[in-house]
């Protein structure tokens, strides 16, 4: 690390490793943090922008169907400020293909992902704590089966790592940051914990978020996975503090989308102390993910309307029926569509896809599942959801 990025204000201690090199333990995160007047404004824009959010969601007649899409988009936007290059349509249409635990390599990362964050909710929803138990369980979903599962997967690292800088991960030394010997994970862990799990009055929960996901990252606990998790862990976190109903909001397109700034402004809070800096770009990525997201929810329910326009003269129901399937995933097939409609045959299945097509709502792709024998299923795909999910 180049120790003259640290000013006095840094809020933390420089530990000497055996080797000479320097790592950084961090304070216990502040209390009641004093906001200056914008940044209270832009705290309470934020919070008014995810209450339109919430409000948004709550309306949709169809809101548990467009919530897996969403995080399904999370998971690959947050794998890939990773360096992972599977995109949505690579994860749909693996998916499609049949035997989803079949897959893998970049599109396994992203539906475990995806997974971490169903099974995280699941746990929330059925009254659990949001503590380092589960955080060291959603690590072992999420690295299972990948790259990095040799690494201690769901344990604390027990070596040093470093972070960035010309020839990271081959020398220490030119390492730009590095992050806590592994004498002093757990105890910082337990740290975090105490400081995520118990409210305080002077708090503000987005705020509490924001210092939650820098000291998490500042910390980096495990050998591999720990900016994936650190991301995640902020859609749990917004169920735990109750900042929203259910998970409508992820931050790593705003992150993608603004990369350098999000790890420079991380950085900074180790070397400078820069909390309010760090908590004012949280706070524009807050702003920028919810007004993404209302946007889809406004064009999905146009779009739902207008299919189900097209459809209401349809003999029968099974053809509107399987919009609902397609906000669910825009891909389908025919043992999709037989899943959905049941009790349904594959003739009526087909038949119900052939109305959608008959009316351009799907449109039928060629395409084989690599490595896989034999017939693939027919598949078909609704462009213009794929296109709101992408947008």
């Amino acid at each position: 690390m180049d120790l003259t990025d640290f000013s006095e204000r840094y809020p933390g201690k420089l530990l000497s490793n055996r080797d000479g090199t320097q790592a950084f333990l961090p304070d216990a995160l502040p209390r009641g943090l004093s906001l200056d007047s914008g940044l209270a404004k832009l705290l309470g824009e934020a919070r008014a922008t995810l209450g339109r959010l919430d409000e948004g969601g709550r309306n949709l007649p169809t809101q548990k169907l467009l919530l897996g899409p969403l995080q399904k988009q999370e998971a690959v936007l947050s794998n890939r400020i990773e360096g992972t290059h599977a995109s949505l349509e690579d994860t749909y249409l693996q998916e499609s293909s049949g035997d989803a635990a079949t897959v893998e390599g970049e599109v396994r990362e992203v539906l475990n992902y995806d997974l971490a964050l169903r099974v995280g909710l699941a746990a929330l929803r059925q009254g659990r704590a949001l503590n380092n138990v589960l955080t060291r369980e959603l690590h072992r979903v999420l690295l299972s089966g990948v790259r990095g599962e040799d690494k201690s997967v769901g344990a604390y690292r027990t070596e040093q790592v470093w972070l960035g800088g010309p020839g990271s991960g081959l020398d220490i030394a030119d390492a730009r940051f590095v992050p806590p010997p592994p004498e002093h994970v757990g105890a910082c862990m337990d740290q975090l914990e105490e400081f995520l799990l118990s409210i305080h009055a002077m708090d503000d929960p987005l705020v509490r978020i924001a210092l939650t996901h820098y000291q998490f990252e500042c910390i980096h606990p495990f050998f591999d996975g720990n900016g994936r998790l650190g991301r995640l862990l902020i859609s749990l976190q917004l169920i735990h503090e109750r900042v929203m109903e259910q998970p409508w909001l992820y931050l790593s397109s705003f992150f993608e989308a603004n990369r350098d700034r999000y790890y420079e402004q991380l950085y900074a809070v180790s070397t400078r102390g820069s909390f309010e800096q760090w908590i004012e770009f949280f706070l524009q990525g807050v702003q920028s993910a919810a007004r993404g997201t209302i946007g889809k929810v406004i064009a999905i329910r146009q779009l739902e309307h207008e299919f189900k326009t097209q459809l209401v003269k349809c003999r029968s129901p099974k053809p509107t029926q399987l919009i609902d399937c397609l906000l669910a995933s825009p891909y389908i097939t025919v043992p999709i569509a037989q899943r959905a409609l049941q009790p349904c045959t594959a003739k009526t299945a087909r038949s119900a896809i052939e109305q959608l097509l008959h009316r351009g709502i799907v449109s039928r792709l060629s395409w084989r599942p690599k490595g896989k024998a034999g017939r693939p299923a027919v598949l078909y795909r609704c462009d213009q959801i794929l296109a709101i999910l992408l947008s």
